[in-house]
C-alpha cells in the first residue's frame, strides 16, 4: 500500500513541477512540521527516560529563541548528541523505540547518503525537490536528523588535517552518488562518468571512513567538540564542550525540547545577528527542499 501511495505521489510531483511546483507553501510546511515535532516527541520521551542528552541545533535552535518554535519556512528539524549519548541513543532505540518509527544510520541503511543517523516515520513519503532530477532516487520517509558531536583535536596543525580529509569525503560522497541538483546534461553525464570511476569504492565504504574519522579523537578531551556530518563548515562549529553543557529545556510550540545550554553563545557563532529576520527571497529560498509529504494527518499530535 505504501508503494503504491509513493508511486502516486511521484506521479502528481512530476505532474506538480511542469506546472510549477518547486516547493511546498505555508500550510504544507506546517503540516510537515507537526510529523517532525511527533518524531521528537518520542526521541525526547527515550532520551529523558534514559538521561540522554540531546540538542537542538541549527534552524532548530534558532527557532526555539526567536520564535519559540520552528521558524515558519523551515522544512526540517536538527538535534545533535555528544558521541557517548549518540552511540547509546542508538543501542536502546534496537528496543525501545515505538513501532511507528525506525532508526536509520549507514550501518543499517544500504547506500545511506548522510554520516549521521535519521529517525523516520514509517508509513510516509517524502518528496525531495531534487528529485526531477535523479530518477533514480528514492522517495523518503519524514525524518529528523541526529547528529553526532565529537572531540576535536587540540592542535590547530590537526585540525585542519581532520578537517581536510572530512572535506575530501565529503566530495568522493558528492561524486560517488552522482546527485544532479540542476537540468544540466553535461555536468549530468560527468558526474555519472566519475562516479562509475570510483568502481573501488561505494557510500558504504566512504561512509564508514568518514565515521572513523569523525571518532578519531574519542579519547582526547581538548575541551572542544564539532558538529563533523552536517553542512556547516568545521571551523564555525568547533565549540567548547561548555557551549552545550547541560540542556536547556525551551518552549518550543507548545512542547519542551532541550538546547544547547549556551544557546545564545551557539547561536551567535552560527548566525552571528541571529535575531535578525532574513529577507522574504531568503525565506522562501528555504522552502524549496521538499515538494510534497504524504501520511496520515489523523495519527499526528
Amino acid at each position: 500500500m505504501k508503494a503504491l501511495v509513493c508511486a502516486a505521489f511521484q506521479q502528481y510531483y512530476v505532474k506538480g513541477i511542469s506546472e510549477g511546483k518547486t516547493k511546498m507553501n505555508a500550510t504544507e510546511i506546517r503540516k510537515l512540521q507537526n510529523a517532525q515535532m511527533e518524531i521528537l516527541d518520542e526521541v525526547h520521551r527515550i532520551c529523558v527516560e534514559n538521561g540522554i542528552r540531546y540538542y537542538l541545533v541549527g534552524g532548530s535552535a534558532l527557532g526555539a529563541v526567536r520564535h519559540q518554535g520552528f521558524i515558519p519556512w523551515d522544512n526540517d528539524m536538527d538535534i545533535a548528541m555528544l558521541r557517548g549519548d549518540y552511540d547509546r541513543f542508538k543501542e536502546v532505540c534496537n528496543t525501545e523505540l515505538n513501532d511507528r518509527y525506525s532508526y536509520r544510520d549507514f550501518t543499517n541503511t544500504k547506500d545511506l547518503r548522510h554520516g549521521h543517523a535519521l529517525v523516520c516515520m514509517k508509513n510516509t513519503c517524502l518528496i525531495a525537490r531534487v528529485a526531477q532530477y535523479n530518477p533514480h532516487l528514492p522517495n523518503m520517509e519524514i525524518f529528523i536528523d541526529i547528529f553526532p558531536l565529537d572531540n576535536v583535536p587540540a592542535g590547530e596543525k590537526e585540525r585542519r588535517k581532520q578537517a581536510k580529509k572530512l572535506h575530501y569525503l565529503k566530495l568522493a560522497r558528492y561524486y560517488k552518488t552522482a546527485m544532479c541538483y540542476d537540468d544540466n546534461i553535461i555536468r549530468a553525464c560527468l558526474k555519472k562518468m566519475v562516479s562509475k570511476l570510483m568502481f573501488w569504492t561505494s557510500i558504504h565504504k566512504l561512509n564508514v571512513k568518514n565515521d572513523k574519522i569523525m571518532r578519531q579523537y574519542s579519547d582526547t578531551d581538548s575541551g572542544y567538540v564539532c558538529s563533523m556530518s552536517s553542512g556547516g563548515s568545521y571551523y564555525k562549529q568547533c565549540l567548547p564542550a561548555e557551549v552545550f553543557g547541560t540542556p536547556r529545556l525551551m518552549p518550543f510550540d507548545g512542547r519542551s525540547y532541550f538546547a544547547p545550554e549556551q544557546v545564545e553563545v551557539y547561536l551567535t557563532r552560527m548566525y552571528n545577528d541571529y535575531m535578525k529576520i532574513p529577507s522574504e527571497s531568503e525565506q522562501l529560498n528555504c522552502m524549496n527542499m521538499f515538494t510534497e509529504c504524504y501520511y496520515n494527518e489523523e495519527d499526528v499530535v
